[in-house]
């Protein structure tokens, strides 16, 4: 049982990350967010976001720790569509691991596997 949990972990793993190119930009909050992850990269606007660098009438109140978190990879690798997307995944991961493992250590790692996979579409 514990082999074929690991199988299908990798093989969604495997998948989020081969179809993650093929993922564009669409015109709701990620490609917002992403704006804001280039211009705090490409013009050191850290602290307060704004969609049009240097208009004050264009800021936009949100708390910047999630810009942070998002510009972590595009900083250090260089800013593009791929890169944008990597700091989501690996947070996505990151939530179902500790969801799958603090729900194993209450009942049975049956019940923490159902309640972390994705969900069938009808």
């Amino acid at each position: 049982m514990k082999k074929s949990l690991l199988v299908c972990l990798l093989l969604f793993i495997a998948a989020g990350f081969f179809t993650l190119p093929r993922n564009p930009l669409l015109n709701d909050d990620a490609a917002t967010y992403a704006l804001f992850t280039k211009n705090a990269i490409l013009h050191d606007q850290w602290l307060a976001q704004f969609i049009t660098p240097g208009d004050p009438a264009s800021f936009y109140d949100k708390p910047p720790l999630s810009v942070w978190l998002l510009a972590i990879i595009p900083k250090i690798v260089g800013l593009n569509e791929l890169t944008i997307h990597l700091p989501n995944m690996f947070y996505y991961l990151a939530i179902l691991a500790i969801l799958y493992f603090s729900l194993s250590g209450f009942k049975q790692k049956k019940i923490a596997f159902y309640s972390t996979r994705r969900p069938e579409k009808n």
